[in-house]
């Protein structure tokens, strides 16, 4: 990625529960919100918010497989507005609510 794209995407990695609107982003990357845009675009295939829910996503699914971290801590620390939402969300990308995701998980290692 280029020099712009690139601290973008160290910000992201190092505030998953923080705000990451495009707006803010953009900042951080020194460009407006359409170069954002467009650079997620060309660069990586993709958008800011969905890059954005997909590392969320398999940072969750990490915590819930390997750490005693509640769902609520776990939602809260990754910035999602609160217990149910993170669930639906969790359970529309990963396929799974995220308790059964957990039990699973546990099943598998021991």
């Amino acid at each position: 990625p280029s020099q712009p794209l690139r601290r973008v995407l160290q910000y992201i990695d190092g505030h998953l529960g923080g705000d990451l609107s495009n707006g803010r982003l953009a900042g951080e990357g020194g460009m407006s919100v359409r170069s954002l845009m467009r650079a997620f675009a060309a660069e990586l295939g993709t958008t800011p918010q969905n890059h954005i829910r997909e590392l969320r996503m398999a940072e969750a699914a990490r915590r819930l497989a390997r750490s005693g971290d509640t769902i609520e801590q776990i939602a809260e620390d990754l910035g999602f507005a609160n217990r149910f939402y993170f669930t639906r969300q969790f359970a529309r990308e990963i396929g799974s609510p995220p308790a059964r995701f957990r039990q699973r998980a546990a099943g598998r290692a021991g």
